[in-house]
Formats: structure tokens, C-alpha cells, sequence
């Protein structure tokens, strides 16, 4: 049957008429069809009775679209009626994921993660921000355990490299197991003449007080007595790294003047006359006579001189350069020496 629309059609909801013999459409005669037409959406005629299945996959529906928010207030308990033991069953299940969700709250695993973030950063920062800058931990524990001189030994090892840190870099001087690591330590713990010297720097102005026998071009401070016989030390040990030298020729000596480092040889070929000093030794400021003794004299210059076999191993330090009173230099017989003179020989 065809419909055709009249002037009461309004466009909406299709519907089908027939001839019914009664007022409440109790007998309707399906053959029979009057009219077809469109009903409007929600007119309660157009509206089928949902079956129990279908009312459950709509809600089951909505408990799924919630789940998914993050949101809590979305996340509501959707309470619907059921028929016998259909009801009973779903009313159970909620119960159960209402109570794993109270076991589980939702601000958990967010909390959780922001934790492990904060520690990774933290385990990253950490190091960075510790990047660069020096640590003297170790280097106070090494000069603090007992085998020092006593006084402010961390006081004198910051005021002897602050003193050398023209010649030496503060990273040499930290590592004891450079050669220059090894000199300041000396000259720190166990060189009387200086750890004297630094134990009675001006409070004030922390100056040293001048040594008892001053040079002529280095002058007679505190300052360049520490740094010579740091860099003699220096040189002791960068000479001396594979095996030790065969006589110390009083190299070290805490409780003699620098002057005094060396060992009286009578050789045939000395251009000492009689004698031959062997390691450091000094001439005086007047005569230039050879100064054997630390006595009051003024210095003019000093001279090193190791002509003997006396099993001088590795380089010369650079600091060596840095010994403006030295005036002559002899070594001799050392066929482990290796590598070049230093550059700094050129400031001599």
C-alpha cells in the first residue's frame, strides 16, 4: 500500500492504521490496513519493550564508556532492576569491582609514577651538579691520618697550592700519585723547614715569614723557599718513579736548608779542586764561594749537579723550569732519563 500524505502529516515517524471494531484496539483487523504514515519519535505508540538482554548490553555499555575517564565522580555505580537470579548475580558482580576498586585506588599508580621520575632526575641531576667541582675528601682524610707534622694540615696543604698554583695545577697536586702529588705532600707532612714556615703565616694577611737565608733573584720570602723545595722535591720523584735513585744524595733532608742536598765525592776530574759536591749545592752572594754548610751566608744562586751513576729514572718535571737561581745544571750517566727538556727550562 502506497502512502500517500495528507494535510495533517508532519513528516515524522512512520505508522501504520487499520480498521479496528473496537475502542481499545482489541480487535484489529491486520488485512485490512487504512493508513500508513509517519508517527512522531517519541509517541509512545512508535515504543518497543526492550528485552532483558538488550537493557543489559546498553548498561554494560555505560560502564565501559565511564571506566575510561579519568574522572572519579564518572565513575558511578549504575543501578538497575533485574528479574530473579539474572538481578541477583549483576548486583553481585558490581559489589565485587566496587570493592577491588576501594583495594586499588585510582591515585596510585600515578603517585607511583611521579616517585620513579623524581629519583631519575635526582639520580642524574645528582652527579651533574657535582660535575666540576673538586672534591679534598680523600686528600684531607690521606694528610689528616696521623702520619703529618702536627698543626693545621689542611690549613697548610690549601696555603701551599694556592702558593704553587702558578707552576702547578690544582689536579697534579690533588692526585698523590703524580710526582707533584707526591712533592706537596711532602712538603705539607714532612718538611719541617716548611711545614714551620707555614704553620706561622701572618693571620691577617697569611704571609709567610721570611727564611734565614735569602737568594738573590727569588728574594728571601717564605713563598719561594716553600716553592723551591717543592720543585727539588718534584724533581726527586719524577726521577726516581720506576725505581729509586741508588744514593738519595740528602734529597728530602726535612731538617737541612736546600743548599744542603748533596754528598761530598773526591774525584780526579772534579772541577772542584779537591772535591765534588754531588747534588745541590750553592755559591755565595759575595764570593761565589761554594757554601758546604747551612750557615748564615747570603745566597747568590745554586747549582744541581749529578754526574755519577746514580740510577735517575723517567722525565724531568716542567716545575723544574721555575728554579730562577739555579745557575748551572749537570746530569750525567743517567741512561733511564727519557723524554725532552721540559720548556719551561728557558725561564732559568
Amino acid at each position: 500500500v502506497m502512502f500517500i500524505a495528507g494535510p495533517d502529516y508532519t513528516g515524522r515517524g512512520i505508522f501504520t492504521g487499520y480498521q479496528s471494531g473496537s475502542d481499545d484496539d482489541t480487535n484489529i483487523n491486520e488485512a485490512e490496513v487504512i493508513i500508513q504514515g509517519f508517527l512522531p519519535e517519541d509517541d509512545p505508540a512508535r515504543q518497543r519493550k526492550k528485552s532483558n538482554h538488550e537493557i543489559l548490553e546498553e548498561r554494560v555499555q555505560r560502564l565501559i564508556d565511564n571506566a575510561i575517564t579519568l574522572d572519579d565522580s564518572a565513575v558511578q555505580p549504575i543501578l538497575f532492576e533485574r528479574d530473579g537470579d539474572e538481578e541477583e548475580n549483576t548486583q553481585s558482580n558490581t559489589g565485587d569491582d566496587e570493592v577491588e576498586k576501594s583495594d586499588k585506588p585510582r591515585w596510585f599508580l600515578p603517585l607511583l609514577g611521579l616517585v620513579t621520575a623524581a629519583c631519575i632526575i635526582l639520580a642524574i641531576a645528582l652527579p651533574l651538579s657535582l660535575r666540576g667541582k673538586p672534591d679534598n675528601s680523600d686528600t684531607a682524610a690521606s694528610l689528616s691520618d696521623g702520619t703529618c707534622l702536627p698543626g693545621a694540615v689542611d690549613v697548610r696543604f690549601e696555603k701551599t697550592k694556592s702558593i704553587l698554583s702558578n707552576i702547578t695545577s690544582p689536579d697534579l697536586l690533588d692526585d698523590e700519585s703524580t710526582a707533584q702529588g707526591k712533592a706537596v705532600r711532602w712538603i705539607v707532612c714532612d718538611d719541617s723547614i716548611s711545614v714551620q714556615l707555614l704553620e706561622n703565616q701572618d693571620p691577617s694577611t697569611g704571609i709567610l715569614p721570611k727564611q734565614k737565608h735569602g737568594f738573590r733573584l727569588s728574594g728571601a720570602s717564605g713563598e719561594a723557599q716553600v716553592t723551591r723545595r717543592y720543585i727539588l722535591a718534584a724533581f726527586y720523584f719524577s726521577t726516581s718513579q720506576v725505581s729509586p735513585w741508588e744514593d738519595s744524595l740528602n734529597f728530602l733532608s726535612p731538617d737541612l736548608h736546600e743548599c744542603n742536598w748533596h754528598r761530598n765525592y773526591t774525584v780526579t776530574n772534579s772541577p772542584f779542586e779537591d772535591f765534588d759536591p754531588v747534588g745541590v749545592f750553592c755559591g755565595d752572594e759575595m764570593k761565589e764561594d761554594i757554601l758546604l754548610d747551612d750557615y748564615q751566608q747570603p745566597i747568590a744562586s745554586f747549582n744541581v749537579s749529578i754526574r755519577i751513576p746514580n740510577g735517575l729514572n723517567g722525565l724531568i718535571p716542567p716545575e723544574f723550569g721555575y728554579l730562577i737561581d739555579c745557575r748551572k745544571i749537570m746530569l750525567s750517566n743517567h741512561i733511564s732519563l727519557t723524554g725532552q727538556l721540559p720548556e719551561t727550562m728557558g725561564n732559568m
